[in-house]
């Protein structure tokens, strides 16, 4: 599966705010759908195999399995696509560069690691800007 930051530069519309404890319930799904119309896809966050079925049967268009076990996001990620083939599953949380290989199942579609942006080491620099001088190719 393709590696994506967790944040992407077009956002999913989501019924609920990220890392909501609250299970997904069809109406609030349905009423996302109706207000992202067709042309936005629909991410749930979900944190247990009977919350993603929930939302994959309500209409998301992605479930979003969030702080998984590898072992629990591959039975739920097969569940899920068992029911709900159409629907895309993307794995979230706990997701390092070192655990990567952990969690790339067969029904797992995408894998976001957050480390890629909120780990990254800072880079120390300082540009200068010189006006009225040619710079001299060295």
């Amino acid at each position: 599966p393709p590696i994506l930051p967790h944040s992407p530069p077009l956002p999913p519309v989501s019924p609920s705010p990220p890392h909501s404890p609250s299970i997904p319930r069809p109406q609030v799904v349905a009423d996302a759908r109706r207000a992202a119309g067709f042309t936005r896809l629909l991410s749930v966050e979900c944190s247990s195999q009977e919350q993603a079925l929930e939302a994959a049967g309500a209409g998301a268009d992605i479930v979003l399995m969030d702080n998984f076990t590898p072992q629990a996001l591959a039975a739920a990620a097969a569940a899920v696509k068992a029911a709900h083939p159409w629907v895309r599953v993307e794995a979230s949380g706990g997701v390092t560069e070192g655990t990567l290989p952990h969690f790339l199942a067969p029904h797992v579609d995408v894998v976001s690691m957050g480390s890629l942006t909120h780990s990254a080491p800072a880079i120390d620099f300082a540009l200068r800007v010189l006006t009225g001088t040619t710079p001299v190719p060295k």
